[in-house]
């Protein structure tokens, strides 16, 4: 039996955390898939909110 490879890619996105730490506030950006990924990358001190999601275009150069 053939195995196929999916060429379906999940969407990426460009997240926007307030990072609010014990000494400094700060805005993080993040890009990734999920908001639990995003989530990952930020500092783990940290307490992060959500401030915003865009999603990432691919840009064409001609």
């Amino acid at each position: 039996m053939a195995c196929t490879k999916s060429t379906q890619t999940r969407p990426e996105f460009t997240w926007r955390f307030l990072t609010l730490g014990e000494f400094s506030n700060q805005i993080v950006s993040v890009t990734a898939s999920t908001e639990r990924e995003a989530r990952s990358k930020t500092p783990a001190e940290c307490v992060c909110i959500l401030a915003c999601r865009f999603r990432v275009e691919e840009v064409q150069h001609v």
